[in-house]
């Protein structure tokens, strides 16, 4: 290795130092570096063969030395290497099921024909094995397969030369194909790794079921909100989260990775906090819709306001676009609902005219506790119908009612109103009621028959009048007065009783008026309303905007949208059809049995003995089902 020749600042006694350790590096990267060495670098020899031993699991076929000189076939006579390496290089490039095809083709079983006296007595066939040929004008084809005139036909070779051609080391390849009988077909399935991912499944499978048992043990309720679109969601309290769940598995039955508990978990469809209001599915579909000529489909806060004060402006729409006239006809009705809404929250209401918003809350639970067995416990299910009074310091009607009283379908719902109206019968001659689209609450004949009957009784208003939001857009007061209650709920640490949560809710706003229905408070309300068919004129409950009751009428007087002036009326009530007020309900619904003597041998030993008097007095039958795990009284 040589060295350049001294420089004269090298011998005036390295006087600038620096400058000779620079020019030193700067040799040494440009020649040093870059001169191969003599002696063996152990290290770079062992990544090469770490590389290699990589890409041999890759693939270890290759092209292999042809069979013996002794072949009596004389095979590296007949076949040249260039055909050789033609043919490894196609088949390497098949797939597994026309690997096979090619297999059936090239090798033959036939019958033995003659037999040797020291032969095997066991042989039941021979095997010919063969391989394409081709002329030397067509040696640059890549086609094996395809009939050609170039080609002079297949020629027998030996085993040896049939597997090395194909870059075999063994012959397990054809042993498994001349297994199967003469009228089988070929096996075009790879069935390598099969028991073993059979196997996997199965542990999968298992573990699946696990997990679901253990989420369940959490009790996963379903909410109200969204019944007609998302039937199936459930929800658990929002103080809980997947990695404490995680961790509680993997202490208690067995570890599993927090990915495969999650996607469990979201495969059985659960949330953690029930949705605050409907979400909009059209204007999520639109969002999504977007034309190549026009503005961006994301549209600005000022866009939105501009369309909330004029309806007919969009800057993403189409006149012959299906997807932007619904949505047109979608943003004007909820544009023109909420104008309504604020006009009539704004005041102009005689003192005779009552106006709510109405709404259920989502379900509550009690009771609510510090304790962590509280969540592995089916609790008791609350609901809590919210009329919101519109008025300027008008008092709100609170109605409480839990399912071991009733439950929550039609009926019960129409039960709830029953209440509110007969405390209003002195004083109150109109009622105006805002609502959101729900079916099995607020839009049903079930309810519409009801107030037929309320107007026409000698206490009943003159006068029932609903309005329904858009789907989607049905924010109203009542949210409102929700959100107060939940922000009280969860700054409490506890709530065991029904006491209790009257004084939450008394708490979250003065002017909420609570009031706890029991059993005889609910009437056995019924649906007394037509089906609709071809004669008559029954309007869909999908078409209705607004619905009037009056006094000394059984018709019902609707608007298909809230802009119009006049209603149209139409009969809906069976021809036989009374409108009395029904007979009380006889006796309390119940809960579960097993539900509730989970609740007193987990939960009541935490309690005072003056809150367990509640639980021990809830009545209860086996044949009850939890109102917390299904949504079956849901009934219109």
């Amino acid at each position: 290795m040589i060295f350049p020749s001294p420089e004269p600042w090298e011998s005036e006694g390295l006087r600038n130092v620096s400058d000779y350790t620079d020019l030193v590096l700067q040799y040494w990267k440009e020649n040093v570096d870059n001169t191969p060495l003599d002696v063996p670098d152990e290290r770079n020899e062992t990544v090469t063969r770490k590389k290699t031993n990589k890409n041999s699991k890759i693939s270890n076929d290759k092209l292999r030395s042809p069979c013996k000189t002794n072949c009596r076939r004389r095979c590296r006579e007949r076949v040249s290497e260039n055909e050789r390496r033609k043919v490894f290089e196609y088949f390497n490039k098949l797939e597994f099921s026309n690997k096979q095809l090619l297999l059936d083709k090239y090798i033959q079983k036939k019958e033995v024909k003659y037999r040797k006296v020291d032969a095997e007595k066991n042989k039941k066939f021979t095997v010919s094995y063969t391989l394409p040929t081709f002329k030397e004008e067509n040696n640059s084809s890549d086609s094996i397969v395809a009939e050609s005139s170039s080609r002079c036909g297949p020629i027998v070779v030996c085993k040896e030369m049939f597997l090395r051609t194909l870059g075999k080391k063994s012959d397990g390849m054809i042993t498994c194909f001349l297994q199967r009988t003469a009228n089988d077909l070929p096996n075009l399935q790879d069935k390598r790794g099969a028991a073993h991912a059979r196997k996997m499944k199965e542990v999968a499978s298992e573990n699946y079921n696990v997990i679901k048992n253990h989420i369940e043990t959490y009790h996963p309720q379903v909410s109200h909100y969204n019944i007609s679109h998302a039937p199936h969601r459930r929800y658990l309290p929002p103080d809980l989260s997947i990695h404490q769940m995680h961790k509680d598995f993997s202490s208690k039955i067995k570890t599993v990775s927090y990915e495969t508990y999650r996607k469990v978990f979201e495969k059985e469809n659960i949330g953690f906090s029930a949705p605050t209001q409907d979400d909009c599915g059209l204007c999520a579909v639109y969002k999504q819709h977007a034309h190549k000529t026009d503005d961006p489909t994301t549209e600005t806060s000022s866009q939105e306001e501009k369309e909330q004060i004029d309806p007919n402006v969009s800057s993403n729409a189409k006149s012959d676009c299906d997807t932007c006239e619904k949505y047109q006809l979608h943003k004007k009705r909820y544009t023109i609902a909420r104008q309504m809404y604020t006009k009539d929250s704004s005041g102009g209401f005689d003192n005779d005219t009552e106006i709510y918003a109405v709404d259920m809350q989502k379900v509550l639970l009690l009771p609510k506790m510090s304790t962590k067995d509280s969540f592995f416990v089916s609790r008791l299910v609350v609901f809590h119908e919210t009329f919101a009074n519109l008025k300027s310091k008008g008092y709100n009607k609170c109605i409480l009612w839990h399912e071991a009283i009733m439950g929550r379908n039609a009926a019960d719902v129409a039960s709830a109103y029953y209440n509110v109206v007969t405390k209003l019968q002195n004083e109150t001659k109109h009622l105006i009621f805002w609502c959101d689209n729900c079916t099995s609450q607020n839009k049903n004949w079930t309810l519409f028959t009801a107030c037929i009957t309320f107007v026409n009784q000698d206490w009943g208003p003159e006068s029932i009048t609903f309005k329904y939001f858009e789907p989607g857009h049905s924010f109203m007061k009542a949210d409102s007065i929700h959100g107060q209650i939940g922000k009280k709920w969860s700054k409490s640490k506890e709530i065991l009783d029904m006491e209790d949560l009257e004084k939450l809710m008394k708490s979250a706003n003065k002017l909420n008026e609570v009031t706890t229905l029991r059993f005889d408070d609910f009437r056995k309300f019924e649906n007394g309303c037509m089906q609709k068919k071809k004669t008559n004129c029954m309007p869909k409950l999908n078409d209705i905007k607004s619905v009037l009751f009056k006094k000394g009428s059984t018709k019902i007087f609707y608007k298909c949208e809230l802009e119009h002036e006049e209603f149209q009326e139409a009969t809906v009530l069976k021809p036989k059809f009374k409108p009395q007020i029904p007979e009380k309900q006889g006796a309390d619904r119940g809960i579960n049995t097993k539900k509730k003597e989970a609740i007193s041998k987990v939960l009541l030993p935490s309690m005072p003995s003056r809150k367990q008097m509640f639980w021990q007095n809830l009545p209860n039958f086996d044949d009850k089902e939890d109102l917390g795990k299904s949504n079956a009284e849901f009934v219109v």
